[in-house]
């Protein structure tokens, strides 16, 4: 839709929109700031890869599903609230985002989240990561290469770590 629109700076998501297809806003090396709208349920694959300078996006409670690439490439973006609702992280979904320091996760959660493998990879700012005890499992490499990862809280009732989850 806006794919390579080189001078989009700032996006509202009306609450009408349930999903962001793939590709939507790939490279668009301007996008600062997007706002979803409260009625947004998906973020399709590769939705906002590439999108160099972009801070900011708040995922709305609604999300449920993160694609496959949706944030990879976003080196600006510095911190992401996972929401209650999101049940699934896709494979490389914040792969590259060198800026993001933080991540957080909500206490309770509906639903287990499950994380694709190289969910957070080269994440090299992020410094510590806490997970709720609805993280069910992390898959291969969801963490790999996060330099500056110093402190990681796994919760209790964890089923399974992939092969190179923090190396």
């Amino acid at each position: 839709a806006f794919r390579d629109c080189v001078s989009l700076r700032e996006i509202h998501i009306p609450d009408s929109v349930e999903e962001i297809e793939e590709e939507a806003f790939r490279d668009c090396k301007a996008l600062r700031e997007v706002k979803f709208g409260k009625g947004l349920e998906e973020i399709g694959d590769e939705a906002f890869r590439g999108c160099v300078n972009l801070i900011a996006a708040e995922i709305p409670v609604s999300v449920e599903e993160i694609g496959a690439y949706a944030f990879m490439d976003c080196p600006r973006l510095e911190s992401i609230t996972i929401t209650q609702n999101l049940t699934h992280i896709g494979r490389s979904a914040f792969e590259n985002c060198t800026g993001l320091q933080e991540i957080h996760f909500p206490e309770k959660t509906q639903y287990s989240i499950g994380m694709d493998a190289y969910a957070f990879a080269n994440c090299s700012s992020l410094k510590s990561v806490e997970f709720p005890e609805s993280v069910t499992g992390l898959n291969g490499a969801a963490f790999s290469n996060c330099d500056s990862l110093t402190r990681v809280v796994l919760p209790a009732h964890l089923k399974y770590t992939g092969d190179r989850c923090f190396a």
